[in-house]
């Protein structure tokens, strides 16, 4: 660590990015729906097929029930994450490191414009076997 502090700034610079990325913090249910919420809300326009509404999408919200179809329905999620998120597990918080933060972000971002999530305009019933083949995202324990 005392080699950082020797070396250039731009060695400094990176050697902080880095300690940021691995701090953790303690976040709750409530915290990772208002980023699913920020994500769903930038595209929920081009969902409901509201051309006139596509331009201000920034005044419309999508509705409690819209959230909880994208979280069901979204493929890079795992049922665990998608549990503690409803509590259904006993978990009141969860421990996460920023590294995770962002990579559920760019999970909800990618699901938020993907063609199946915005040309889908099942409910939530629809999403509650829904499995996707391939890599998802957990829990980080």
């Amino acid at each position: 660590m005392i080699q950082a502090f020797s070396e250039s700034p731009a060695h400094r610079e990176n050697y902080f990015k880095i300690i940021k990325l691995l701090i953790m913090q303690s976040v709750t249910a409530d915290y990772l729906v208002s980023i699913v919420a920020k994500y769903v809300n930038t595209t929920i326009c081009r969902r409901r097929n509201l051309p006139q509404e596509y331009f201000m999408p920034k005044t419309i919200n999508a509705s409690d029930e819209e959230i909880v179809d994208f979280i069901l329905s979204i493929p890079y999620f795992d049922e665990r994450i998608k549990d503690f998120i409803f509590g259904n597990i006993p978990e009141n918080a969860i421990i996460i490191s920023q590294l995770w933060e962002i990579e559920f972000m760019k999970r909800c971002e990618q699901w938020a414009n993907d063609e199946e999530w915005l040309n889908d305009k099942s409910s939530f019933l629809k999403y509650a076997q829904h499995r996707h083949a391939g890599s998802v995202f957990t829990l980080p324990y």
